[in-house]
């Protein structure tokens, strides 16, 4: 290649394909240069064209491709005949074969003709998918084989019916072999901002019935993703929701069949800063985040109802930092407050107190004690809305031994002196790809998943 040719080549590395740069991940801006290689380039005011092995580098980031066309202007892009990996390697552990990859607005990629390679081996092919970079870790872009008590072997998969900066509706779509065909939809609006993520430790009633495990966080290190609290906040922290499903899972231990159904439940959530003393240095991986939470709804419980009722009500969870301690490691009170009014005229509202304690490690590992105490006053037609436990110890760890991933989370009944519920995961990582396998012992429940790193 001639030197006026490597000059071109540079330059619109530089210039014009700053899209590669702030749309396949956060972390890639940092780096020095992105790099297109292809037998032929052009340009013509902000459009470039290029055909003949083309390859793009940027970072761990690596497309090849018979074309490529690119708007700089609009940030858009779409490569022809095109492979996509994350791997570092020079065998990657995995690639994407597409028939067609196109780069979208709002960090999103979607791809059709689509297969994935572990290897050598094909593992599955998909007419399409769609999916967000930048988030470190993603989970979501293939579908979920599980086996389930109740509902028998499935897998589902997730849909981005509508994907804007600041409008999603989303439709996970599940088949079973004891119950057939399930579908859940939601829609969400931001308000001030895009749709980025919620904070991993986002405080609602649901996420404190039990300590969840992330997925997508036991697959990222540190400094894989940037930090989640610098950049939260440039997204909508005021969002408009609406879901629609029919015989949801809903976790109740006095009820294991329980289902709910939600035709519709609209709502307005708004999720505020940490509150943290101003002299005390907190890891963003430990931060609280407060919520407010106001929905309507029609609601049905299987087993239980047998005609939709209305419900509307709000809730409010927060937490404050306020110890000096190391970084890494925060205790943090917390206080949260319900109420609801039913069709009917019944009205019923709880309050919740308790305490939590959190460890970071450098290595992303994550190790949490939290205890609860709740109350209740009224009556509720919903067994979902009632308090289960009331003296609630919980305690989750996440860890990584080398390139296995271990997690273990437990929820305490005082009162009753017993366990109530148990989750575990496996997984195994390399550089790019993460394998994963996790059990809910209440639900009885295992799913098995792949998740893509370094996206």
């Amino acid at each position: 290649m001639s030197s006026s040719a490597r000059g071109i080549i540079l330059l619109l590395a530089i210039s014009a394909f700053c899209f590669v740069t702030t749309c396949l991940a956060q972390t890639v801006v940092e780096l020095p240069r992105t790099v297109i290689e292809a037998d032929s380039l052009q340009t013509t005011g902000k459009i470039i064209t290029a055909c003949g092995n083309v390859v793009v580098r940027s970072g761990v980031f690596k497309i090849s491709a018979s074309e490529i066309w690119f708007d700089a202007e609009l940030q858009r892009g779409r490569l022809t005949d095109a492979t996509f990996t994350t791997c570092e390697k020079e065998r990657p552990d995995y690639q994407l074969s597409t028939r067609e990859l196109a780069l979208i607005s709002n960090r999103r990629i979607r791809a059709r003709g689509v297969a994935l390679y572990v290897g050598r081996w094909r593992l599955i092919g998909l007419p399409s998918i769609t999916f967000t970079v930048g988030r470190g870790a993603s989970s979501d872009v293939f579908p979920r084989p599980s086996y389930d008590e109740r509902e028998g072997y499935g897998i589902a998969q997730r849909f981005a019916l509508v994907d804007t900066s600041r409008w999603q509706v989303v439709t996970d779509l599940r088949f079973t072999t004891k119950r057939g065909l399930l579908a859940e939809g939601e829609s969400v609006w931001g308000i001030d901002g895009e749709l980025d993520p919620l904070p991993e430790r986002l405080l609602t009633h649901d996420s404190m019935k039990f300590t969840p495990l992330s997925i997508p966080k036991s697959f990222t290190r540190r400094g894989e993703v940037s930090d989640p609290s610098g950049g939260y906040w440039a997204a909508a922290k005021c969002r408009l929701f609406a879901r629609f499903a029919t015989d949801q899972r809903a976790f109740d231990l006095r009820e294991r069949r329980l289902s709910v159904s939600r035709q519709p439940e609209i709502g307005f959530l708004y999720v505020g800063r940490p509150l943290v003393r101003r002299d005390v240095r907190a890891d963003p991986d430990l931060e609280l985040y407060p919520s407010l939470k106001v929905f309507w709804g029609q609601y049905k419980e299987n087993p239980g109802s047998t005609m939709l009722t209305r419900r509307v009500g709000f809730e409010t969870t927060a937490a404050i930092n306020v110890l000096p301690l190391p970084s890494n490691l925060a205790i943090q009170p917390l206080l949260g407050y319900s109420k609801c009014f039913y069709e009917g005229g019944d009205v019923y509202s709880t309050v919740l107190c308790g305490i939590d304690a959190a460890k970071a490690f450098r290595d992303g590992s994550l190790i949490s004690v939290r205890y609860l105490h709740r109350s209740e006053s009224g009556k509720s037609p919903f067994l979902f809305d009632s308090v289960q436990v009331r003296h609630d110890l919980q305690g989750a760890l996440q860890t990584r031994l080398g390139s296995q991933i271990v997690g273990f989370a437990v929820g305490y009944d005082a009162d009753k002196r017993e366990l109530y519920d148990w989750q575990a995961l496996v997984g195994y990582r390399t550089d790019c790809l993460g394998v994963w396998a996790s059990w809910d012992n209440f639900q009885r429940r295992l799913t098995i998943g792949v998740a893509l790193i370094n996206l």
